[in-house]
């Protein structure tokens, strides 16, 4: 009868096991199916972020050719900024009221 009761405990004690196993099982699918999810989002994400990243860089290729068509180039944009300057320092000159000759009348 010994043998009975530990054969009884022993199934009693696989079939607990057997749950537990069941209910891990379980979880770990839930929680792969939850991450499946997940990263299908972030495939769609990253696939999106390609999509706009070629689109930014055809962008950026016409903008550079419109600009190379124009003919501007870094010497054009240095000498214009040194004929505004000069400009600016001639309309001060001449919009400058010279006091002196004024004080000595």
């Amino acid at each position: 009868m010994g043998h009975i009761s530990d054969a009884r405990a022993q199934l009693a004690q696989a079939a607990a096991e057997e749950e537990q196993a069941r209910v891990k099982l379980n979880m770990s699918r839930r929680e792969l199916g939850e991450l499946e999810e997940w990263w299908d989002a972030v495939e769609r994400e990253a696939g999106q972020g390609e999509r706009d990243i070629k689109t930014m860089q055809a962008e950026v290729e016409s903008l550079r050719k419109n600009a190379d068509g124009t003919g501007w180039n870094a010497e054009k944009e240095e000498a214009s900024e040194e004929a505004l300057r000069k400009a600016k320092d001639d309309a001060m000159r001449c919009t400058q009221v010279r006091v002196w000759p004024l004080l000595g009348t």
